[in-house]
Order: structure tokens, then C-alpha cells, then sequence
């Protein structure tokens, strides 16, 4: 409050002719006043009780009372040198630090005075300091300063750069130095001038050159003239890459689509549009909710699982889809990366696998995307997830483009990458993109939600849609602005550019004008881009730029889409699989407690039945007792694998996606996760067998019938994990995945021959236990057993060959039993890899 009161006092004070910069308050002189530097230009000044006489004629008086109070407004007005708010500069021009404002300015770097009773504003960048220094130009400046300028060098390279955002650095750095030489030598002239006429006169001539732009009414047409010029020219598309004069841009990439549609039940999402980009530029896709951007960028990137139409080349030829991965990144909205990953890691896993490279040529690789990524201060921090503390949002979505820039990717697809995140690490992210863009010379395709206007200024090609899912602009966000202005929608004061667009083409919005905008984009503009797609020079194509023969492709077929072996993946995948969990050593002992108590437990309740009659109430069942404990110690083993069930549906997603990007094989991972759940399979059950087959007291004298029981349990584990890796490729998620999962071994344990066997149960009935794995553990299980029991004179049960037929077990097939346990596992397996790779998947 106390600094707004002292700036209104001080307005108060400048519009009363009193410079408060010349105040002093030295009491012996009772007054203000300090002389002005030397060589600072006169400054007018008036007073309410005796106005300024303006020296200008009232022509020129007219013109100067319509310069607008918002340099923003003197900008379109056609005003010299507006002083407005820079976003990010292109690569090759460098922000410098502010210099000392010359007298006479104010701290906001306009000059107000009154002539002729209006007041005029004088930008700051007409006051140069004495070095002559004058602050970089961003885009907005320098094509306005363009346009003012007529030498025939400065027109020859704006027609490059002001086409359809086809445009080198080393052509845009050179235009930035001419434009910024030329507007110096422009302001000292100019100030030069100020000092020796007087400020109004200056700002009469300077208003005088550059008359205000009429705006097109609303209804325009296509024969609607514009200050003699048609709207025509005003079309935003790229030049004649064939025709242009000694400087024109011959693309290393193009990436073209015609005629590009998707429509769900006769209900089109997105209405053919075609355009195309070519290397080293930033692309924004924009529209309103529902206008299909996400779908377009689907189709671009051949993500799309649906059908869809329309033709899609790359360098002219059409795009092969096994070596697309091969040359482009995908990051869809979601984050899918390994939480339990540190970000170093995540970069050398995926650097590995994308890259043939050697360790430390990913290494090094590792720290470039560090450095580039502004991560190199939480290299060493796990990712992180809802469970576990990690990094920062928008740190998270800086590894998961950094993901797909393990490859240097010609083209990268990224789904709203600044979506979530807040103003400042949004636009952090967007400087990220605009320097691989240019240093990498990447194409990089964003689909952007509402950016902020330094964020949107960031981009070189805007591709906007309207909520029908129209095409209204495709082409260079530098002629946005004055594109929609010509067709009737100018950018309102103080506007941002981005929401000010998605008003313009979203229905019921008080500034629609899609169906005008569509309409005039498909009779004037479409033509123009189809002309020009014709004429796009051809390059080198996938095959070419990958080094793969026609013969190398033909022999490894669709696995040509991945950078490595299969054997190379599962290595990978096996030791970042070993080294994920041992990370996880809390809840690995918390596995190995439980299954101790489980197995301490199960040897308590049974302690020593095998060895002595401990069923005081029905002494003649004490056989039938033992038979319970090894059935009920075989159920616990194979129902405690439903503690894997979430972690292989959560992980399924990212194999997903990691697969669709090329970078590993479903057998690769498959099998990588089977041995890992295999090793922890064998570990878990000893901790439980140990325990419970001492306490029971099954066999003490020989070595053979431990080992045999140990493998029988091991298998039990063992099928009962491929059971829930088929549940956990079918299910959708979790929840329905320990539903069936119930179901399922439920059913499988109650026919395994406790409670239903050949010898008890009808044989309409009875036939099922075949088709039950845990049957042949039990069976294996109680013959072993059996063998070397030593039965009770008073038990009903006096020999292993009653056992044999209470229950009708078959002691030849002990070995066979094993057998064919291992041969459900591995049946189970191949269901299960099935699954994984075809069900459940992401439907974009």
C-alpha cells in the first residue's frame, strides 16, 4: 500500500512538470532541483494552470492523440519499437542485463508528457545510453522491426523465417544481429532527432511512417482487401522450399500428413487435416477439450490402436512402422517409469536398451540428458510414486522426456508435457524443449494446454483446432497474432495470445469464430499446404538414416524394430529386475518373517503328529491327520503368490508402452520376471518348509524324502505364480484380478484330491482333479510320506498301500507327478505370455 501511494504521488508530481528525480531535500535551499545530466534531451513539461503549446499540425496532432497507453496495443497499432514483455529468446540470442535508463525516463521505462493536451508515450528503446546499447530483440520485436525495414537482404531472409516456421538458426541468428544493427542505427537517428526538434515532433514522424492497420470486419472474405494488400497474403503457410531464392531451407526431415481423420461410430473426432514439419522445430498442437490434438499426435506418432485414415510420410516416403520407434520418442500424459529407479538409473536402463552402445558410452550419455534435463541435483533420488516419496512433478516429467531422448530421437511426440505442473516448471520445461530443438535440431511435437505466453512464444508452429475438431490455423506462431487480427478476431489488450486463440475457436465462447476461421482456413489455406506438400523435396529414408540393408530388415522382421538382442534385453532386464528388489529389502523381510511364522505356525499345530499319536479324539485318524498337514502346508505355499499380483499389473503398463516405444520384447521381460519371481519363490519356501517339516516330524531318518517334499513345495509355488500371471494378464486391474484369483484356486485346491479323489468320488465328479496341478502334489506328497510312516496299532489306516486306496494314489507316479507339476508351470507360462502381450492393452 505505502509503495502504490508513493508511485501515484509521484505521477502526480511528473504530470505536474515536476521531475522527482531532480527533488532534493536539502533544507538550505528550500527547493528542488539538480541539474539534468549533459547531453540528455530537453524534456517538455507543463503545468495544469498553463498547457504545453504543441508545435505539431493538427493532422499530425490527430495521429499522435491515437497512440494507445498499452505498448502491446502500439505494437499492432504499428508503433516503432514496442517495449513489450519478452518470453524466451531462439537459440542465438542472448538476453542482456537492463542498462541505466537515460534522464527523463521513468522507472517504467516510459517517458509521459502532455502535448496538445493528450499524453504520448515514448518506449524506452528510443532512448539508447551512450554505448549505443539496446536490449535483444524476441521474435514479436523483431519481425515488427522487419517490417519497417526495406533492405533487400533483411526481406530476403524474413521470407524464410516468417514462413511457415521453416527456418535455420544459423538464418534466425543472422536476422536477429541485421535487425538489432539496423533498429541501433534507426534509434540514434531518432534520438538525434528528439534532441534537436523536441520529443513530439519525433513521435509525430515516427506515428506518421507507420499508420495504424484497419482490421477486416468480422464476415470477411476471401476478396477483402487489406490497405490494398488481399487477405491471401496473410495466409500462414510455408514458402516454395523449391523456389526460394539462394537461401532456401532444405530440411534433413520432414514428417507430412494428408488428409488426416478419425471418426468412432460415425462421429469424427477429427476432420481431415494435412500439413506438415520438418526438423528443428517446436510444434504446438492446441484446441479446446474434446477437439482431438491428443488423437492428431496419436496418429502422428502411429501410437493410435484404432483404425484411422489419411497418409503419413517421412522424408517423402511412407513411415515404416517397425522403424519408426527406431527414430522417435513417445510420452504420452501419464508418467510410466519404475518408481523404485533413481533418475541416473532410469537414464542408463533406457540408454542401454535404446542405444548400441558400450556402459560407459551410456554413462556419458547419462550425464549429457542430466545437464540438459536440470537434473543433475536429484540424479541420485528414486522416482517415487503415491507410495513412495521421490521427486518433484515436474522433475518427474523431465525424466520421462529425458526417456525418450536416451536415442537422440529425430522426432519426439510428447502428450501435454506441461500439464499438472506449475507456471514456472512449465516454462522450465519448455526452455528444455526449445534448446533440443534447436542444439539437437529434433522435431519435437507437444500437444499444450492454456500455456503462458512467454511458454507459447517459445514455439515456432502452431497447429489449432476447433471443438468440431477443425482445422482454423496451421502455421507460424510469429504471424498468429496478426493472422486472426486480419480475419476479423484482434488480439484484445493485455491478452494472452494462447487463451485468446482457444476462445476464438471454441464454441459458445463469447469470441467464437470457429466456424468462420474453418471455413476460410479450407477454401484459402488448405489449398496452398496441399500445393506445397506436393512440392516437399524428398530425403533420406528410415533405411537409410538407420543403416539397415534390405536383407537385415527382411531377416529379423519385426524384431528390426528393437536397437538389441533379445538375449542383450533379458540381461538388462534381469539385472535391473535383481538390483529393483534388493532395494526393496524391508518389504523382501517382511516376506521372509511371514513365511517363517507360517511354516513355525503350521509345525506347532501338526508338532510331532508324524512321529506319535497326537489326535487324542479320534486316535484311528491319525494318518488322515498327517495327510491334512502336508495338503494345508502345500495350499499356503501356492495361495501366499497372490502377494506378487499387484506388482506385475502395475509394471504391466509400463512394459506397455515400452514395447510399443521399441525399446524391449515381451519374452525378454517375461522371462526376466519369471527367474526373479522364481529365485524369491525358492527362498521364500525354505523359510517355511524348514520350520514346518521338522516340527511335524515327517521323516528324520533320510536325507532323500526332504529333498523330494523341498521340490514338490517348490513346484506347488511355482504353478501357482503361473495361475495368477495368466489372472494378471486378463484382469483390468487389481481388484478384479484378486477376485478371480479366489475363485480360481479355490476351485483348483478343491479338487486336488483331499477332499475329492478317484477312490471317494463319483467318477462324473472325479475327473476334474486331472485337470488340477495341485492333485499331483498331493499325491507325490503322500506317497513320499507314506513310504516311511510308521502307522499306529490302532488306526484305521495300517499300511502305505490303504493310504493308496482310501485316497487313490498311484505310488509309480512320484516321479511323473513332478513331472507333469512342471509341466502346468511352464503351460501356465506360455498362457500367461500370451496375455501379457495381448490383452489389456492401451487402447489410444
Amino acid at each position: 500500500l505505502l509503495f502504490s501511494l508513493v508511485r501515484a504521488f509521484s505521477r502526480y508530481l511528473t504530470r505536474s512538470g515536476i521531475d522527482v528525480r531532480n527533488i532534493t531535500m536539502d533544507p538550505e535551499q528550500g527547493q528542488s532541483g539538480s541539474a539534468p545530466p549533459p547531453n540528455s534531451p530537453p524534456l517538455p513539461t507543463s503545468s495544469p494552470e498553463q498547457p504545453a503549446s504543441s508545435p505539431l499540425p493538427a493532422a499530425e496532432s490527430s495521429q499522435l492523440s491515437s497512440i494507445p497507453d498499452d505498448p502491446l496495443t502500439s505494437m499492432r497499432a504499428g508503433a516503432a519499437f514496442p517495449d513489450v514483455p519478452r518470453g524466451n529468446q531462439r537459440q542465438g540470442v542472448v538476453d542482456q542485463p537492463d542498462v541505466p535508463l537515460p534522464h527523463g525516463a521513468s522507472q517504467e521505462g516510459i517517458l509521459q508528457t502532455k502535448a496538445s493536451g493528450l499524453v504520448a508515450q515514448t518506449p524506452r528503446m528510443l532512448l539508447p545510453d551512450s554505448s549505443g546499447y539496446l536490449p535483444k530483440l524476441d521474435l514479436q520485436k523483431r519481425f515488427s522491426v522487419h517490417e519497417k525495414l526495406s533492405t533487400v537482404e533483411v526481406k530476403r531472409l524474413v521470407k524464410q523465417v516468417t514462413g511457415h516456421s521453416r527456418h535455420a538458426s544459423k538464418a534466425t541468428v543472422e536476422l536477429d544481429m541485421l535487425a538489432e544493427k539496423a533498429m541501433q542505427e534507426h534509434a540514434r537517428e531518432k534520438a538525434e532527432r528528439i534532441a534537436a526538434t523536441g520529443l513530439a515532433v519525433g513521435l509525430a514522424e515516427e506515428l506518421a511512417t507507420h499508420p495504424q492497420h484497419p482490421v477486416v470486419p468480422q464476415d470477411v472474405t476471401a476478396e477483402s482487401k487489406n490497405e490494398g494488400a488481399t487477405i491471401s497474403s496473410m495466409i500462414p503457410v510455408g514458402p516454395n522450399l523449391s523456389t526460394m531464392d539462394n537461401v532456401a531451407f532444405t530440411p534433413k526431415l520432414t514428417l507430412s500428413y494428408k488428409e488426416a481423420s478419425f471418426s468412432v461410430d460415425n462421429n469424427v473426432i477429427v476432420k481431415p487435416v494435412s500439413g506438415f514439419f520438418c526438423n528443428s522445430e517446436l510444434v504446438a498442437l492446441m484446441g479446446p477439450s474434446g477437439s482431438g490434438k491428443t488423437t492428431l499426435l496419436t496418429m502422428l506418432a502411429a501410437k493410435k490402436t484404432t483404425e484411422y485414415t489419411g497418409t503419413y510420410e517421412f522424408n517423402g516416403y511412407p513411415r515404416d512402422l517397425n522403424l519408426l520407434p527406431r527414430l522417435s520418442g513417445y510420452c504420452p500424459q501419464q508418467e510410466i517409469l519404475y518408481p523404485t529407479m533413481t533418475v541416473r538409473e532410469a537414464f542408463k536402463f533406457y540408454t542401454l536398451l535404446k542405444v548400441d552402445c558400450t556402459e560407459e558410452e551410456a554413462e556419458e550419455r547419462t550425464e549429457q540428458l542430466l545437464n540438459s534435463l536440470q537434473l543433475d541435483l536429484t540424479a541420485d533420488t528414486m522416482i517415487g510414486d503415491n507410495r513412495r516419496r521421490g521427486i518433484s512433478g515436474g522433475q518427474k516429467r523431465r525424466v520421462h522426456i529425458g526417456k525418450a531422448l536416451t536415442n537422440k530421437p529425430a522426432i519426439l511426440f510428447l502428450d501435454e508435457p506441461t500439464s499438472g505442473l506449475s507456471s514456472t516448471d512449465s516454462l522450465t520445461v519448455g526452455k528444455i524443449l526449445r534448446h533440443l530443438a534447436d542444439t539437437e535440431e529434433t522435431l519435437i511435437i507437444c500437444v499444450i494446454h492454456q500455456p503462458r505466453a512467454s511458454l507459447f512464444d517459445l514455439f515456432d508452429h502452431l497447429v489449432l483446432l476447433s471443438s468440431e475438431g477443425r482445422c482454423v490455423y496451421n502455421g507460424a506462431v510469429s504471424q498468429a497474432v496478426e493472422y486472426f487480427k486480419v480475419l476479423g478476431a484482434p488480439l484484445p489488450l493485455g491478452e494472452n495470445p494462447a487463451d485468446f486463440f482457444l476462445d476464438v475457436v471454441t464454441r459458445g465462447s463469447d469470441w467464437d469464430r470457429s466456424e468462420q476461421f474453418a471455413e476460410f482456413y479450407k477454401t484459402e489455406v488448405e489449398p496452398e499446404i496441399l500445393t506445397q506438400l506436393a512440392d516437399l523435396p524428398k530425403g533420406a529414408d528410415m533405411e537409410e538414416m538407420l543403416g539397415i540393408t534390405a536383407e537385415r530388415k527382411k531377416k529379423e522382421g519385426k524384431a528390426i524394430r528393437y536397437n538389441r538382442s533379445a538375449w542383450f534385453q533379458f540381461k538388462i532386464l534381469f539385472n535391473m529386475n535383481i538390483k529393483l528388489r534388493l532395494r526393496s529389502w524391508p518389504e523382501m523381510i517382511r516376506r521372509l518373517v511371514t513365511y517363517t511364522i507360517v511354516g513355525i505356525l503350521f509345525g506347532l499345530i501338526f508338532f510331532q503328529s508324524s512321529q506319535k499319536t497326537t489326535n487324542k479324539a479320534l486316535p484311528e485318524l491319525q494318518p488322515i491327520y498327517v495327510l491334512v498337514s502336508l495338503w494345508a502346508t502345500m495350499a499356503f505355499a501356492g495361495i501366499f503368490t497372490m502377494e506378487s499380483l499387484p506388482k506385475v499389473i502395475e509394471e504391466r503398463i509400463i512394459y506397455k508402452y515400452d514395447r510399443t516405444d521399441g525399446i524391449y520384447g515381451t519374452l525378454p521381460y517375461f522371462g526376466a520376471m519369471s527367474c526373479v519371481f522364481f529365485m524369491e519363490s525358492i527362498v521364500d519356501v525354505i523359510f517355511m518348509i524348514i520350520p514346518a517339516y521338522f516340527l511335524v516330524g515327517y521323516n528324520y531318518d533320510n536325507a532323500g524324502p526332504f529333498f523330494f517334499y523341498f521340490a514338490t513345495m517348490i513346484l506347488a509355488y511355482w504353478v501357482t505364480e503361473g495361475v495368477l500371471m495368466i489372472l494378471a494378464g486378463v484382469s483390468k486391474d487389481v481388484e478384479m484380478a484378486n477376485g478371480i484369483t479366489v475363485a480360481i484356486l479355490g476351485f483348483l485346491l478343491l479338487f486336488s484330491g483331499m477332499l475329492v479323489n478317484p477312490a471317494q468320488t463319483d467318477a462324473w465328479l472325479s475327473w476334474i482333479i486331472w485337470l488340477s496341478p495341485f492333485w499331483y502334489g498331493f499325491e507325490a506328497l503322500a506317497v513320499n510320506w507314506a513310504k516311511y510312516y510308521t502307522f499306529p496299532p490302532d488306526s484305521s489306516l495300517q499300511s502305505a498301500q490303504d493310504v493308496y486306496d482310501a485316497f487313490g494314489l498311484n505310488p509309480d507316479r512320484m516321479g511323473w507327478d513332478l513331472l507333469i507339476m512342471f509341466g502346468f508351470a511352464i503351460f501356465y507360462r506360455i498362457i500367461a505370455l500370451i496375455a501379457l502381450r495381448f490383452a489389456n492393452n492401451p487402447r489410444i
